[in-house]
């Protein structure tokens, strides 16, 4: 594990003990400036770059930004993060964790930035996001959140599989109310739960028992001509007179 490896890196030098671990997640600098108690600058972040195929770090204080101009007059190349895979195969330690101590791999090559210097004491990663992720879907407020793995990266994939889980429950849900809606109230098919009667002899007769609306033109009703019993429910729907 990263976090074994950086503390067994650091017992080298007798500084194991000076490793800190947290109940809450410290894989942003923010989160760990939180965690710690210091101030955001004090958190000293590993930043893992390429160089052509040569991967390296570079460890800056928490406020400090990668002035792009100056990074390819030092290295020769403009600057290009690894990706989170790329840093665990490369670096040894997942995205959140990644700190300077327990590599694996020799051509990585570690440099302290200048923003440093101003700091008699800075607080770097360990190997460990100690991590725990919520995400809320703003267009519906949907909730979700992990903090079962180590992995910061692992942890969101857990919400964002929860996340689209709920969201197509949802979807389902009101998918069925629509429906629902556009059905509107149904009656059980049986006698006395019908909303119109029809008589065909000995005289015609079509006749809605929700409005009372009726007509001869049984023949017009039967061909799809249905505006008068609709003119009749919508009015009394909205004059509050239908019949429940």
């Amino acid at each position: 594990m990263s976090l074994d490896r950086a503390k067994a890196h650091l017992e080298q030098f007798g500084l194991a003990g000076r490793i800190q671990l947290f109940d809450v997640s410290s894989a942003t600098v923010e989160l760990a400036a939180q965690a710690v108690g210091c101030a955001p600058a004090r958190i000293a972040k590993t930043l893992s770059f390429k160089v052509g195929e040569r991967p390296i770090l570079v460890v800056a204080a928490g406020d400090a930004r990668i002035d792009n101009s100056k990074y390819k007059h030092f290295f020769g190349v403009k600057a290009r993060m690894l990706t989170p895979e790329e840093a665990v195969e490369h670096i040894g330690h997942a995205v959140g964790g990644v700190c300077p101590f327990g590599i694996d791999t020799p051509a990585v090559t570690a440099y302290l930035d200048v923003s440093l210097r101003r700091f008699d004491t800075v607080y770097p990663a360990a190997g460990n996001a100690a991590s725990a992720v919520r995400l809320i879907h703003k267009p519906t407020g949907v909730v979700v959140s992990s903090q079962q793995e180590r992995s910061q990266f692992q942890n969101k994939d857990n919400c964002m599989k929860q996340l689209r889980a709920k969201l197509i429950e949802l979807k389902i849900q009101q998918h069925a109310e629509k429906i629902s809606d556009i059905k509107g109230v149904q009656m059980k098919i049986e006698w006395g739960s019908q909303i119109r009667s029809y008589v065909f002899m000995p005289y015609q007769l079509v006749k809605d028992t929700r409005t009372g609306y009726e007509t001869s033109q049984i023949d017009n009703v039967m061909d799809g001509d249905l505006d008068g019993f609709l003119n009749a429910y919508l009015t009394q729907l909205a004059t509050g007179e239908l019949k429940k």
